[in-house]
């Protein structure tokens, strides 16, 4: 659907507005949909708009037609594939638009320029994936995750009866895949140090294991939400005001650049320039240091982030490695021999929308010695 040319307009100045003033997209499209109160069908159409245009702000931002697939397509197949082609596409800055090419070929940026599925993370304790199948077809079986569901169709799932039941929660299978690598047991202690609203907290807790699962986050609201998300679902988390103690297992879902989830948060490299990177990169030693301090001798510690920097993942656990008396444990090890075979894991835990549609993750499990 085209847009009347008056709503085009007022459209591209909040695009424009939003990269140049730093603001967070969702935000600035859901008070301008608020505020026009828009039927859904105009309201679809924008959102398809709005977040395509920043999905390729570098091509939209020259003057291309953004709404030509077969444009953006032959664009990108004459554009030399260097250090400056992401800024081209996608509008980033120098130090974010290196920093890409560095880090991903061709083929896997490109991938991360599609749309994503909606992904969701089915509630054992309630529901299956097969009553779940039934009741919207238009779900389908995730790849690898025994847990997840997905859809290309547009539809808002918070609003689905099964969601407000606590049937399932919004979660990406590359998340999902992340519970195969805590492994949580019966009674085993376990810290998700950084749970904010508890989708892991809630993950590890989601398949009658029993394990004592016990929740941080430095904000208060987010773990609100977790608690009600919590007895919705019926599950026991145990909230924490302070982490203290020994743990055998502390999981860290480290805050992260979020390049990885680009696909979902368009705006998110827009967003990010070289001193950002540096303040994360500072907060996630710090808290590898507070995870080491609460896990007892012999237990692990799981470090995950949603990036496909190096800066934040490979070259972290190295700093990890040479200044904290722990080991790295090769997630092939832990894995089961069908996911390793799917993923073609070794040392660490990497996904892009190349492997089953995910989105990217990392993550390194370490053993305290």
């Amino acid at each position: 659907m085209k847009l009347p040319d008056n709503i085009y307009t007022q459209v591209n100045t909040l695009i424009c507005k939003t990269v140049t003033e730093n603001l967070i997209a969702k935000n600035v499209l859901d008070d301008y949909i608020r505020e026009k109160r828009f039927n859904s069908t105009i309201r679809n159409a924008l959102t398809d708009y709005f977040f395509k245009a920043l999905r390729f702000y570098g091509l939209f931002s020259s003057g291309h037609d953004i709404e030509n697939d077969e444009t953006i397509t032959e664009l990108i197949a004459k554009t030399k594939y260097n250090e400056n082609f992401p800024s081209k596409i996608i509008g980033v800055n120098n130090f974010v638009s290196k920093k890409i090419f560095e880090n991903l070929d061709k083929d896997t940026f490109l991938s991360f320029l599609q749309r994503a599925p909606l992904t969701i993370r089915v509630n054992s304790l309630k529901t299956t994936r097969e009553y779940l199948k039934i009741k919207y077809p238009f779900f389908e079986n995730t790849g690898i995750s025994p847990f997840g569901l997905y859809t290309t169709k547009h539809t808002n799932l918070r609003q689905l009866d099964e969601f407000k039941k606590g049937f399932f929660e919004i979660q990406d299978e590359a998340s999902q895949l992340i519970y195969f690598l805590v492994t949580p047991r019966y009674r085993e202690k376990i810290l998700d140090l950084c749970a904010g609203t508890g989708g892991k907290s809630l993950l590890l807790n989601s398949t009658g294991v029993n394990p004592d699962i016990h929740a941080y986050d430095i904000s208060p609201a987010r773990l609100n939400i977790l608690k009600k998300r919590a007895k919705i679902l019926n599950q026991n988390i145990k909230i924490l005001n302070k982490p203290s103690g020994k743990f055998e297992k502390v999981l860290i879902d480290a805050p992260c650049s979020g390049s990885g989830s680009m696909r979902r948060d368009v705006d998110v490299l827009l967003r990010l320039d070289k001193s950002k990177i540096k303040s994360l990169m500072i907060t996630q030693k710090n808290l590898f240091e507070k995870a080491y301090n609460l896990t007892e001798k012999g237990g692990y510690i799981i470090y995950v982030t949603c990036s496909f920097f190096a800066e934040e993942n490979e070259m972290q656990v190295e700093y990890f490695l040479n200044n904290f008396n722990v080991e790295n444990v090769k997630v092939s090890t832990i894995f089961d021999s069908h996911i390793n075979t799917l993923l073609k894991t070794d040392t660490f835990y990497k996904t892009n929308p190349l492997q089953f549609n995910m989105d990217g993750f990392f993550a390194a499990v370490l053993k305290v010695l």
